[in-house]
């Protein structure tokens, strides 16, 4: 399943996310400053976008999710993790 919450404004994402089984989740262009552990609960994440918000960092739980495998950020004052590439790529582990 794919779900687009770009552009809403969003400060934070809502908890029925969490509770579904996403393959791509579209997060762009709001006003997130943190993302949260309850993300580690979609295992079938694939890819997230979070470009243009205000985020600093990930949260570890992402480093879990063994189907992700990409996050796009660009637009955001962030230090990658080390396990994603310079492009949003998950490395090979």
């Amino acid at each position: 399943m794919h779900l687009d919450l770009s552009g809403l404004e969003l400060r934070r994402i809502p908890d029925w996310v969490f509770e579904s089984e996403l393959v791509t989740l579209y997060i762009q262009n709001n006003r997130l400053t943190a993302l949260p552990d309850e993300l580690g609960l979609l295992e079938w994440l694939e890819v997230l976008d979070v470009r243009f918000n205000h985020l600093s960092t990930l949260p570890e739980s992402l480093a879990d999710l063994a189907n992700l495998k990409e996050v796009w950020t660009e637009g955001n004052p962030i230090e990658l993790p080390p396990w994603l590439d310079a492009q949003g790529r998950r490395r090979p582990r």
